[in-house]
């Protein structure tokens, strides 16, 4: 199917990323058919199924990929960990490797030349090359030979780029595809390789169990979906399912917070909210993350929507679209509307001023537990300031308030907190007889 390399060339070949299942929101199919130095680019909905179900096909734009390789080879498209498009193009025995922006949507910008790898291998320089990022972050390129694929490894970083090139394995992958064609692959979460051939419009899909280093086992023929994205049909065509939005906004909280999440750990947070469960909490690099359904107001500090922050007593929180994810287990806490108001108050201007920190809020917290139980309370020293168990209901103030008066702080509670200071049982003593003195004299009166 291909001629000369002094020849016109003839040859198709794919390229596809199946971004984790999701049984929550049915993720895009991209399909990125080869027209000269372009890319058309159209946009399916995927069930998730083994099946390959897609539907509700639909044109974007088409992204300009330039890069000096040969406009007739095939070019293989992923997403990255990092929510970029990587574009891969054959030069001969290297793979010249473009990214582009994504808008969660339709639109592709930011054309940016990324690297050159050299990937030479056994097959055929002018089938084209399919790549793939795993969950650990690892970055594949694979050639077709005949009814094989030949894959090489690098290790992928978001700042270094990639490095460290590895030979992976020789697999058959033979599914009903024209074996001149060039190959698509992705890695799952489920521990799946997808791979696919070309049969004029349309990919025959097969998929292999992957432990992850270099075995393939248990072939099985899936679902053969019709691609025409209305590209020269003989040119080559890539695949790739998006990664969705809002994983995004996690991968950019992660490096705001200065952790080395891999794709997995991401995807593990990204199912942890769509589950919607308070209580199930994941262990992600030494930390508990739970779902919030209010990440949009922290202690009563607005978190805009899509930001990470870390609050004064060391809690983590996502929002992700009002919703979110947080390392403050709210099932701690007996008293929790109680705990919100202390965290709360740890913010007023005149209460803590953004001053204290987690021990001096769990302080505090405790000081209430065993005065609202009826245990015998003393004070905590807080940023200098002794702080009372004292009932507060007689001052009129709805719960939640806090406020300061002749230079003493107060939180209402139900019960309450105080700077002020608890009178001396002499002091006491001593303004009962000044009580009693002065009654006398207005009685004589």
């Amino acid at each position: 199917m291909y001629r000369s390399r002094t020849g016109f060339i003839c040859v198709l070949t794919l390229s596809i990323l199946l971004y984790a299942i999701n049984i929550y929101a049915y993720p895009y199919v991209f399909f990125a058919t080869r027209n000269g130095d372009d890319l058309v680019m159209t946009r399916f909905t995927w069930d998730g199924s083994d099946e390959f179900h897609v539907s509700n096909k639909t044109t974007l734009s088409t992204v300009d990929v330039d890069y000096g390789s040969d406009s007739n080879i095939g070019t293989g498209i992923a997403f990255a960990p990092d929510g970029k498009l990587y574009v891969a193009t054959r030069v001969g025995d290297d793979i010249a490797i473009q990214s582009f922006n994504w808008d969660g949507d339709s639109t592709f910008s930011n054309k940016t030349t990324v690297t050159t790898l050299d990937i030479s291998d056994t097959s055929n320089d002018y089938l084209g090359t399919a790549i793939a990022f795993d969950m650990n972050n690892n970055f594949y390129a694979a050639t077709r030979t005949g009814d094989d694929i030949e894959i090489y490894r690098f290790d992928w970083d978001e700042d270094t780029g990639f490095s460290n090139k590895t030979y992976v394995t020789t697999r058959d992958i033979d599914g009903g595809g024209v074996d001149t064609y060039g190959t698509a692959m992705t890695f799952v979460s489920n521990g799946k390789l997808y791979t696919g051939t070309r049969i004029g419009d349309d990919v025959q899909i097969v998929s292999f169990d992957w432990n992850g280093v270099s075995s393939l086992t248990n072939k099985t023929t899936l679902g053969s979906p019709d691609i025409d994205g209305g590209g020269v049909e003989d040119y080559g065509t890539g695949m790739t399912i998006a990664v969705n939005q809002y994983h995004n906004v996690i991968h950019a909280a992660g490096k705001n917070f200065g952790e080395d999440w891999v794709w997995g750990e991401e995807n593990t947070l990204h199912y942890l909210w769509e589950d919607q469960d308070p209580v199930q909490g994941v262990l992600i690099d030494g930390f508990d993350w739970y779902y919030s359904a209010d990440c949009a107001a922290v202690w009563g500090q607005s978190v805009a929507s899509g930001a990470s922050y870390e609050d004064i007593y060391g809690f983590l929180y996502i929002n992700i679209d009002g919703t979110g994810l947080t390392t403050f287990d709210s099932t701690e806490y007996d008293y929790l509307d109680q705990f919100k108001i202390l965290a709360e108050a740890g913010y007023d201007t005149e209460i803590g001023n953004e001053s204290w920190t987690y021990d001096d809020l769990m302080a505090l917290y405790n000081l209430y537990v065993a005065g609202k139980n009826g245990q015998e309370t003393t004070s905590v020293l807080v940023q200098g300031e002794t702080w009372y168990y004292r009932d507060l209901s007689t001052q009129g103030q709805p719960l939640g308030s806090m406020w300061t008066a002749d230079g003493n702080k107060y939180i209402y509670l139900g019960s309450g907190l105080t700077t002020e200071p608890i009178p001396e049982p002499l002091s006491i003593v001593l303004m009962g007889i000044a009580t009693l003195v002065m009654r006398k004299r207005f009685a004589s009166k």
